[in-house]
């Protein structure tokens, strides 16, 4: 590759404002970045580069999900019962849903509900199954010996 191929070269601007006259630099800022805070002190940002004026920022986070319980439902379906289970991943379903249409009190609300109709379920299917075991009620339904 000869010289006559090659792009020319990157030439560095300075980012300080240049004089149009001269084409040096100046040591001013240039003109859009002066006076772009209020006479009162204040952060507010009334003017932005572009000359648009009574432009402000606001910056707004968005907050975490609430916690929706969806892998305890599922377990709660698989070990514990379907019709409990099914219930509880209803409830975080539509925490989930809640979510993601801004109600984040509801979302919250509906995750609690999944929560407790999970725990609801294990425990009644801990109870049984002890009850069974313990009456052996168990080996008469499936014909097994502990």
């Amino acid at each position: 590759m000869t010289e006559k191929d090659m792009p020319p070269a990157y030439t560095h601007k300075s980012m300080l404002n240049t004089d149009i006259n001269s084409g040096k630099p100046s040591n001013t800022a240039p003109e859009y970045m002066l006076n772009t805070y209020n006479s009162d002190g204040s952060d507010t940002i009334t003017q932005q580069p572009g000359g648009q004026q009574g432009v402000t920022v606001v910056y707004q986070y968005q907050q975490p999900p609430p916690r929706d319980y969806l892998p305890l439902a599922v377990f709660t379906i698989v070990c514990c019962g379907c019709l409990i289970g099914i219930l509880a991943t209803i409830f975080s379903m539509s925490s989930r849903s809640s979510y993601q249409q801004g109600d984040i009190e509801g979302a919250r609300r509906m995750g609690r509900a999944a929560l407790i109709t999970s725990i609801i379920g294990i425990i009644i299917s801990i109870t049984v199954t002890v009850i069974l075991y313990t009456t052996g009620a168990y080996n008469k339904l499936y014909g097994r010996q502990i």
